[in-house]
């Protein structure tokens, strides 16, 4: 019980030295509001939105196009998958190509991909 005190309390020291760094920035004019708005103001709008119902609507939409994404990656990852294990000539079709992107970070391909589908 105590363990889980101190990492909850590490979590909640963490979030808010955060937002005092937050806080911080902003108070001082360091960077303009109308780049770094203050928390306050993200709060606020954030409230707006969920009031006006465009925030749960918005979010709708994106969790949709989320799961779309994650279906359809799925089912062409399985079936490639599938098509190289047990045919030889997409092994060694597809064998390089793959092999080619594995170390690739997943990460460093979301460019490629905003450039590609023009995102």
């Amino acid at each position: 019980m105590i363990n889980l005190l101190k990492q909850y309390g590490k979590v909640a020291l963490s979030l808010a030295g955060i937002l005092a760094v937050w806080w911080g920035v902003v108070l001082s004019g360091v960077i303009s509001e109308d780049f770094f708005p203050s928390p306050y103001s993200v709060i606020t709008a954030a409230k707006e939105l969920y009031d006006d119902g465009i925030l749960i609507s918005d979010l709708n939409v994106s969790m949709g196009r989320a799961a779309i994404g994650f279906v359809i990656g799925v089912c062409l990852g399985v079936s490639i998958g599938l098509l190289t294990a047990r045919t030889i000539f997409f092994s060694y079709a597809l064998g390089p190509f793959l092999t080619l992107l594995r170390p690739i970070p997943a990460i460093a391909l979301v460019p490629i991909a905003i450039v590609w589908f023009g995102i």
